[in-house]
């Protein structure tokens, strides 16, 4: 088959897969994406097979398949790099900050969806074209903010709304949770630390940090003294420290 014509039966492909999405059929969606991804192998296109891919990670993303997704997604980001489309792009990075909520890496998560949220400005957001996609971005970025906090998430998503295409791609490949450009933004050596920490183990670390043996720390918050040195561990590994002794410094970074 010529490359021609493998091209326009996967825009066909595509599109009809966006269309399925959109009706809610799922598999049929899914099912297109891989025939359309099929048709394109060898045609050197990279502006659709990046699409497709695209569109395939966020279906099998919203369809439950959680660790599914994050392969197609960060190829796509790979292959868009080659022709600098932004949406595109910004859709990748949407995806993957929902798959880095999901594994509670949420820094990463917020510099993503920091990113996304930025792009999208500039370029259009398909997002409101299908409901459940707009849920998702919705009560993903909550539950960020939850888990990090107001000041630290608004940090990190500020972030990642400055950073640059290239910047992104690099800390995508590299797996980081903060990208090498967080040097830059003040306060940032501490975010890296604390905002490891869910929302009741920055809450016990505080206390820590303020003189209150793990026994006080269960009695003010109401906890059994087991729990207290479970959160009390977590932290430690979290943060790399040795003692709780060295909490009250590792805070203060």
């Amino acid at each position: 088959m010529a490359a021609g014509d493998a091209l326009g039966i996967g825009v066909v492909h595509y599109e009809a897969a966006l269309l399925r999405a959109v009706l809610g059929d799922i598999d049929g969606a899914l099912d297109l994406c891989g025939t359309g991804l099929a048709r394109l192998e060898g045609t050197g296109d990279r502006q659709l097979y990046a699409s497709t891919l695209t569109v395939q990670g966020i279906i099998l993303w919203l369809a439950g398949r959680h660790e599914d997704s994050a392969p197609p997604l960060r190829q796509a980001l790979d292959a868009v790099s080659e022709v600098g489309d932004v949406l595109v792009a910004a859709l990748c990075c949407l995806g993957l900050g929902w798959h880095a909520a999901g594994q509670k890496r949420y820094v990463r998560a917020a510099w993503l969806l920091g990113y996304a949220e930025s792009a999208r400005r500039l370029t259009g957001d398909p997002v409101a074209m299908l409901p459940s996609l707009l849920e998702e971005q919705e009560s993903t970025q909550l539950a960020v903010r939850d888990a990090l906090g107001d000041a630290a998430f608004e940090r990190w998503h500020g972030l990642g709304a400055r950073m640059t295409g290239t910047e992104i791609l690099q800390s995508v490949r590299a797996d980081v949770d903060a990208p090498p450009s967080a040097r830059c933004v003040p306060g940032a050596r501490r975010a890296r630390a604390a905002d490891t920490l869910t929302p009741r183990e920055r809450e016990v670390a505080e206390l820590v940090a303020g003189g209150l043996s793990n026994r006080e720390v269960a009695e003010r918050l109401v906890i059994s003294k087991r729990t207290a040195d479970t959160h009390v561990e977590r932290i430690l590994t979290k943060l790399g420290l040795r003692s709780r002794a060295e909490i009250p410094g590792s805070l203060a970074d």
